[in-house]
Formats: structure tokens, sequence, C-alpha cells
């Protein structure tokens, strides 16, 4: 009797275990399940919950959830920090991480995805830099290896009106150098915010912010040995602020007085206001060929000019200039594209990336020459010079920013600028020379804002609020009345010094 029961348990055991398999293995989970792709039953409700509910992990994958800011993405949809980002490790499992992570550049010694050992003779994969394991033959990947921290923080608290522009800046270091990340109230940024990160410098920028743009904004830093996140954070308060600028003056993104703009019109009228377009950005065409010229200063420069073959970062090939020294001036004239009348990138700036194969080296010459109209403006830029191979400079079309030629350190004005921007014939950056005296930076990326419709490299709209729109009398047209109309032609007088639109009769 009692072996009886035995075989009998034994038997619903087997039995048990045989449905158990028929139903994992042959036949689909419960209604309130979720079969895994190992075969296991979980609960549908945490399907794509963030959280790895199955033994494999694949009810997390084709997920429509977004990862984390500081998490990259993965097309599978998984999520991978994003400091493993084009580090030559297949994280993701698809090798999305690993897709569209840049090109070798001129100068360069290693691919992106590559850590170039000191002895310059020695790429090594990006996962392995400050690994705690020597792969370069020196060592150099394992030295001076710190964890991320924080060295400039956004402000406590910062004020904006409806519809302008907000701007922060997070500094951080570390070796290797962080990822930065923003945050607001802990979660992704608002869809009209987008970041840039440059070097270990961040700069998050809303544009057109409206009351949902109103919290707190974090910024964090992360590297391979540790994380940090800047104290304190910022809290926008969004104010909406009433009208400050009227006629004679225009601004709609002046908070004082001080900022408000005096309508120029050319002297034709006194009646402005702010456009109501929006930021476009330019770039100047692949195929646009630029000289290299040395325009005539107090001290003529030495050399020999040249001109390039093909637009200088899209040819792949460093102008050289014969005889140059350091001690000369060499300039990119840029192209009829980029003259004319550009009064509607008054107050907006000139875009554009140097190149160099080898550390530049600072110099008393302008950095930037624009003239027109008889009048000609030099600009002294503040960022420094170094051991970068790329930097990321611009040029900002403000009068306060830049100095008469003639006049030696006297500032420009709101007068001279239009009468420039007017008519433009000229305009030159400076070619930063090689620390060798061989040879120029290589200068590529140009993009000049300007009033349009749509930014096309962002595809998010931002109002220009510093280019002037007048009502102009009969006989005048143009944003700020700086032509005449059909029919119509200017005479110059001691009355109307920027001339006067009069009929062709007259």
């Amino acid at each position: 009797m009692l072996s009886l029961a035995i075989w009998f348990t034994r038997t619903q055991y087997k039995i048990e275990q045989i449905l158990e398999c028929f139903i994992v293995c042959y036949l689909a989970c419960f209604g309130d399940q979720w079969k895994c792709d190992d075969q296991h039953c979980i609960a549908r409700a945490a399907r794509c919950n963030g959280i790895r509910d199955c033994p494999d992990a694949s009810d997390e994958l084709f997920c429509n959830h977004r990862c984390e800011p500081h998490e990259f993405q993965c097309n599978n949809g998984r999520c991978i920090l994003l400091m493993w980002r084009c580090d030559l490790d297949n994280d993701c499992g698809d090798a999305s991480d690993e897709a569209n992570c840049g090109l070798l550049m001129p100068g360069d010694v290693c691919p992106p995805r590559y850590f170039t050992c000191h002895n310059g003779q020695q790429c090594i994969a990006r996962s392995h830099h400050c690994n705690g394991r020597s792969e370069c033959g020196d060592g150099s990947d394992e030295l001076g290896c710190v964890a991320a921290n924080i060295t400039q923080p956004p402000p406590i608290s910062h004020a904006a009106p409806l519809y302008s522009t907000f701007e922060l800046t997070c500094q951080a270091n570390g070796v290797p150098l962080p990822v930065i990340v923003w945050r607001f109230n802990s979660r992704h940024l608002p869809s009209n915010c987008v970041q840039t990160n440059n070097n270990g410098r961040s700069t998050m920028r809303c544009v057109n912010i409206n009351r949902s743009n109103q919290g707190t904004y974090s910024c964090e830093a992360h590297n391979i040995l540790g994380s940090a996140m800047a104290q304190p954070n910022t809290y926008l308060a969004i104010r909406e602020k009433p009208e400050i600028c009227f006629p004679p003056s225009f601004n709609d993104n002046a908070d004082t007085l001080d900022e408000c703009i005096e309508c120029f019109c050319f002297g034709a009228s006194k009646t402005c206001t702010s456009s109501k377009r929006t930021k476009a950005r330019f770039p100047l065409p692949e195929d646009v060929k630029l000289d290299v010229v040395s325009p005539h200063f107090t001290h003529e420069p030495r050399g020999r000019t040249s001109s390039l073959d093909n637009s200088p970062g899209y040819s792949g090939k460093t102008p050289t200039v014969v005889e140059s020294s350091t001690a000369s001036a060499y300039y990119f004239s840029l192209p009829s594209m980029y003259l004319g009348n550009l009064l509607n990138s008054y107050g907006s700036r000139l875009h554009y990336q140097t190149l160099s194969a080898a550390p530049t080296l600072p110099f008393s010459y302008p950095d930037a020459v624009i003239s027109g109209n008889n009048v000609t403006l030099v600009y002294y830029a503040t960022y420094g010079y170094g051991q970068a191979v790329r930097q990321n400079r611009s040029v900002p079309l403000d009068p306060n920013e830049w100095y008469l030629a003639a006049e030696k350190r006297i500032t420009a004005t709101r007068h001279h600028m239009m009468v420039v921007l007017q008519n433009t014939t000229r305009f030159l950056i400076r070619a930063v020379p090689h620390a060798s005296g061989t040879g120029l930076a290589l200068a590529s990326r140009f993009l000049l804002d300007t009033a349009g419709r749509l930014d096309p490299a962002s595809g998010v709209i931002e109002r220009v609020s510093s280019v002037e729109e007048c009502q102009c009398p009969r006989g005048y047209t143009g944003s700020s009345c700086e032509t005449c109309e059909v029919g119509f032609h200017r005479k110059s007088s001691q009355r109307f010094p920027y001339g006067q639109c009069l009929p062709n009769s007259e």
C-alpha cells in the first residue's frame, strides 16, 4: 500500500512537470501575462516598466520609454551609460552605440573612438582609458586619472521673461574628460531646450520659453571614475514682463531701459520695432573658394599670400603660406554670399571652426575685420589659444565688441556697425598660424546667423529681437529704410547724412 502511494506521488509529480513544460514551452501565457523570449511568463503590467523582470531582460526590449538623461537609448530599446557611447565596446548588443562616431580629421593621430597614447604611435579603445590596466606602451592611458568634478556650476536662480531665450553654462574637469548632462526637474530637458558640450564646458539653451519651462535645472558630470552633481541647482522663474522699449527705441528682449536699442532707420524714421522674423543659419557651401589675403595695417605683415584650392575644412588640405612667420597676419576672405546687405545679422554671430595640426599662438592682430561704406571695424577675440586641435569660434556683429580700425582702441557705435552692414564689401577672418610658423590653421564650417523663418540647424524657432523693422516713409524700403524704392534715387545733403530718397524727376 505504501509503495503504491509512493508510485502515485512520483507519477503525479512527473505529470505536473510535463504539464508545466507543455504550458511554458508550447502554450501562451495567461491573458494577464507576457511571455519572455526564454519562455518564462511575467505579469503583463511589468512589460516595459524600466525593470528587467524576465531573466533574459527581453521584457525591456523594443519599448517606447525613454532612457534617463545620462543614458544612451539603443536602437533595440536598451539603455546604456552615455559615456559608453563610441568607446569601441558593443554595449547595446546591436552595435547602435558605435554608429555615427565621427571621421578621422586632418591632424588626428587616432580615430574618434580611440585614445591616443602620449608616444603618438599607439591607439587604444577609449573604454580602456583609465580602466586600471595599462594598454599604452608608455603607460600614458593610466596617468593623471581623476574623477569628474564640477568646476563652474550654474547660478542658484534666474528670472527670464516669457518667450525669451534662457541659457545656462556648466563646466567640469576630470580625466577622462567627463560627459556633462542637464536635467529639468530631475527628468529630460523640455523640447525647446538643447545642450552643447565642448571640451568640458556645456551650455544649455532654451528658446521661446513658456510657463512650462519654469522649474529646476541641474547639471551633472560623469566619467569612468565617478560622477558629480553641480551645487546649487538653478531655479528658473518665468517673468511675464510689460513692454519696456518704445519708439524711438526697440528690443523685445530688454529687461531694463539700458538694453533698449535706438531706432536707426538710416535717418528716415524714428519709429521701429523688433523684427518678428525668426533666426536662420546659413552655412557656407562646400564648393565655395576662400582666398588667403594679407590686409594693410599699421605694421604691414611680411610674407606672400596664397589661394585655397577648395573651401577649408572640406578639401582636407591645410593652406600653407610661403615664408610665413608667427609675426605675420593672414586672413580668410569670406565670399560674396557673406557680403552685401547684412543688416538682418545685426546683433547675431558668424560661427566657424578652426582645425590645426599643431599648437596655435596668440597674436596682436585683429581676429576679424569688416568693411563697408568707407568704414572699417576690427574685432579682437577673448578666447585663448593652445594645444586644442579643433576650436569652435564665433564673431559677434555687435558694435560694443568692435573697434574703429582708423582710431586705435575707439569702440565702434551702432552708427558705425549699421553703416558697414548696409553694404559690406570685405569680411576677413584671421587664419590662425601654427606654432611652427610654416602654415595656417584650417578654418571651416562657417555659419552666419540672420533673420529668417526657421533655424534649419536645430529646428527650433528663435526670434531675432536685435534687428529693427522700421516704418519707412514713401520712397524708402528695407527693414532699416536702407534703400530707395523703384522710381527714387538717393541724394546726400547736410540735413540727411545718410542720403535722402527723392523721386527720379527731382
